[in-house]
């Protein structure tokens, strides 16, 4: 499309988004120089404008578009407003009720007195607003303000929008500073990065060259120090860096060279003496560098899961027999050891028994009377968890109670050591995909009278969060550990099961026995690939398992790029299962295309995210907020009047700003990571080639452990054998491990109070 510029006096404004800055309104077009026979037809504008008010002039840039619904439009990608001017706009402006106290009548008075100066007259002296009928001192008082008020917001939005910060991000800035905004920005930039969503260290950093900050700014070096520790705990999971990996990256991305170096390690010290991060001393001298939060919840992680002291149960004589008789030595031993008191991990892999140990063990402790809380990390494990034990089941952040505070990206919860649980013993499912941050908000969230019981397979892909908790318990040797690992008579019939255990050993999985479970298609190039992905996920396997739930058949992939990653899949899937049809309302969002039943899903935990609860006849039922990294859903409805998608999560439903849509991807395939947690009656997982670290041994394990009826590999039989041999985990930077051995060996180990972990990163 063309790129157009149209400029002119805002005359109607149709709908405004407060909270995004989107809006509808009419303009009446600058007449050119040289064509006073031009018409008066006003033009339809669309997009996100900021604090927008009739009577404004308006230059805009983007493009015309013809909408099914709504006809012509002009879609604009670039606003800049100015305070309207004459008599007549003025007039428009102040008729509009965009100043609080003054309404039509209001308006037509003042502007016959003072015409062109009456902005200046309740800016500037408000005191002879009541020259007017109907206004007294009061309410001139109140008017000014109100005016102050719109200056106020106008002045932020053309500051921030001169040095290039979108419309959209300048409401999230203004909302958030309010008449502090400039100052603040002007003063140190780098503020945006740590406040506001979607604002990192890249885009403050040129709004601050513009401004001119200059390179050495301490400002600037702090905000890149704490950029690279959060990319390495969003991407890498890691809870620490080392200190000379750490000064020659921040380096590199600053520019420094030569002595100026050394002011990063001027700021590492300053950032210590603030308590922003801490270092602890390596064994080869070199330091360990954490965001405070981290090293302090690591540090009360440890400290709570050896001080736990849940009572210990004492069972009748032929009690624990009774429970047992068909278990295998190991089942035993973890129904015995949930007797004692303190936490427990019991972990296996699939078809080991672990939820009947865990039913035994909740029988035990239902006979006396105890109360038992039932979690996992997300919906779907939970919803699975509550199906395999017949108790109810909440996600960790329910259980905790998760809150938000209006106009913050962090997440808050009721339960804490203030108001904690209210629980005998805690049992939590798919601990895998434990994080550290949520590890800690539940252990500050458990009475020290509890009992924990952690259920979960160690093999499986670390959580998608920093930290490697599942696996740091379990190595530590400091908590009591029941691994399960025979594989019962019934499980043994399903080649997922048995081919997930082969795979775990380090043996090829066994392929296209008759009347099994696992399959494999050897296909050589990617376009025979994705014919075939295509065909298996749009036809074949929706006949064979006889359904058509879009959510039973998964397409999963050990890459977001490349011809077979996610990308590349979610495109020719949303072609073959949502085409595009008419009548069908879709957007297009940074290439990506949003359609009326897409299957999506929420990319990052957005804490503040409202929905409604629907019933099953659709109606109302509650409300809540909190939409998490993994969740899947479908697009209910796209509406461009209010530039709004509506999202269906189970039984939730959540209006998106398109503005937010950047948190939002489709689903058809999603990346092995992001599946973790969940379980699909069948997985069809395209291999041919690719980076080793990405095509590794637990990356296929967890893959077709997700599969509970069926798993079909394309593909590559040398691909699939290479994953098989390639045994290599990346390191993730984390001391749960080691400070639980200190603390279990009696070593003196400094812990700040739960409450003084600093502030979550984002």
């Amino acid at each position: 499309m063309e790129n157009n510029a149209v400029s002119g006096a805002v005359e109607k404004i149709r709908f405004c988004n407060e909270q995004n800055g989107y809006a509808v309104f009419d303009i009446a077009p600058d007449k050119a120089a040289d064509a006073d026979d031009q018409p008066d037809e006003l033009i339809t504008c669309v997009g996100v404008c900021g604090p927008l008010r009739e009577g404004y002039h308006v230059e805009l840039r983007g493009s015309f578009v013809i909408d099914p619904t709504y006809g012509r439009q002009f879609r604009l990608t670039h606003c800049q407003a100015a305070p309207p001017s004459g008599a007549a706009g003025i007039a428009r402006f102040l008729a509009s009720g965009a100043i609080a106290g003054v309404g039509e009548k209001t308006a037509a008075r003042i502007i016959e007195k003072w015409g062109e100066q009456a902005l200046e007259v309740i800016c500037d002296y408000p005191d002879r607003l009541p020259e007017i009928k109907g206004i007294t001192k009061k309410k001139a008082a109140e008017i000014s303000a109100s005016f102050h008020e719109q200056r106020e917001r106008f002045e932020v939005m053309v500051f921030l929008q001169e040095y290039g910060v979108s419309a959209a991000q300048s409401v999230k800035i203004h909302k958030k500073y309010g008449k502090i905004t400039i100052d603040l920005v002007k003063n140190n930039p780098y503020t945006l990065c740590e406040d506001i969503n979607g604002i990192g260290f890249k885009t403050a950093d040129e709004l601050a060259a513009k401004l001119g900050t200059a390179p050495d700014s301490p400002h600037r070096i702090k905000s890149a120090i704490l950029y690279l520790l959060n990319e390495a705990a969003g991407s890498g999971g890691h809870i620490y860096t080392r200190q000379s990996d750490l000064s020659r990256e921040a380096a590199a991305l600053l520019g420094l060279r030569g002595a100026r170096e050394e002011l990063i390690a001027h700021s590492l010290n300053n950032m210590q003496v603030e308590r922003v991060i801490c270092r602890e001393t390596l064994p080869d001298g070199d330091f360990s560098v954490y965001l405070s939060f981290f090293y302090y919840a690591e540090t009360f992680v440890a400290r709570k899961l050896l001080t736990i002291c849940g009572a210990s149960i004492t069972a009748k004589p032929g009690e624990i027999d009774a429970v047992t008789k068909d278990f295998d030595p190991a089942q035993r031993q973890a129904v015995e050891r949930a007797m004692l008191p303190g936490a427990l991990v019991i972990t296996g892999g699939p078809g080991t028994g672990k939820t009947t140990t865990l039913n035994a063990i909740i029988e035990l402790f239902a006979k006396r009377g105890l109360n038992v809380e039932l979690a996992a990390p997300t919906g779907r494990a939970a919803k699975r968890l509550c199906e395999a034990t017949g108790r109810e089941a909440k996600t960790i952040h329910r259980l905790l109670e998760t809150s938000f505070v209006k106009g913050e990206s962090v997440q808050h919860f009721e339960r804490d050591e203030n108001r904690p649980l209210e629980a005998d013993v805690v049992i939590l499912d798919e601990c895998s995909m434990l994080d550290l941050s949520l590890t800690y908000h539940l252990a500050k969230a458990l009475p020290q009278s509890a009992k924990l019981i952690l259920v979960g397979d160690a093999d499986q892909l670390p959580s998608v969060g920093a930290g490697n908790v599942l696996r740091d318990i379990i190595a530590s040797g400091g908590v009591n550990v029941a691994t399960l690992k025979t594989i019962f008579r019934q499980a043994a019939k399903s080649a997922i099961i048995t081919n997930a255990h082969r795979i775990n050993s380090g043996l090829p999985p066994l392929l296209n026995e008759k009347d099994k479970d696992f399959f494999f298609i050897p296909r050589s190039g990617s376009a025979a690939c994705l014919d075939t992905i295509t065909e298996l996920v749009s036809s074949r396997l929706p006949k064979y398992l006889n359904t058509s739930d879009i959510f039973d058949i998964q397409a999963l992939s050990p890459m977001r790029k490349s011809e077979l990653g996610v990308e590349s899949l979610n495109a020719r899937l949303q072609d073959a299962l949502n085409p595009r049809r008419r009548g069908k309302k879709e957007k297009t969002f940074r290439r990506v295309i949003f359609r009326e039943g897409d299957k999506i899903m929420q990319t990052k935990n957005n804490y503040g995210l409202s929905y409604t609860i629907l019933g099953a006849d659709g109606s109302k039922t509650g409300e809540g907020a909190g939409i998490y990294n993994g969740d899947i859903g479908l697009v209910r409805s796209i509406d461009d009047e209010s530039e709004s998608l509506f999202a269906l999560y189970d039984d939730r439903l959540v209006r998106y700003d398109y503005a937010q849509l950047e948190d939002l991807d489709l689903s058809y395939a999603v990346t092995i990571h992001k599946s973790q947690g969940n379980e699909y009656r069948a997985v069809v997982l395209p291999l041919l080639g690719g980076p080793p670290c990405l095509l590794s041994r637990n990356l296929l394990y967890t893959a077709i452990t997700r599969a509970r009826d069926l798993v079909v590999v394309v593909g590559s039989r040398r691909t699939l054998e290479a994953m098989v041999d390639n045994n290599r985990e990346v390191d993730r930077n984390t001391t749960l491990k080691e400070r639980l051995r200190h603390l279990s060996a009696g070593d003196a180990l400094e812990l700040a109070p739960a409450g003084e972990a600093g502030r979550e990163p984002n």
